[in-house]
């Protein structure tokens, strides 16, 4: 039929953009652990000058 064709182009297509957006979500969640990994390291520190400032 003619329509198969078209279905095939479509659903390549749609997973293209779906592998895209799962690319995107894996840097986005790769940045967000980056932060927090740094946010975790500079508590330590923060506390240690809010003790020195006392």
């Amino acid at each position: 039929s003619t329509e198969f064709p078209d279905r095939l182009s479509l659903m390549e297509v749609r997973l293209q953009a779906q592998e895209d957006e799962i690319t995107l979500l894996k840097s986005s969640l790769a940045d967000a652990l980056r932060k927090l990994r740094l946010h975790d390291q500079q508590i330590p520190l923060l506390k240690q000058q809010l003790i020195a400032g006392k």
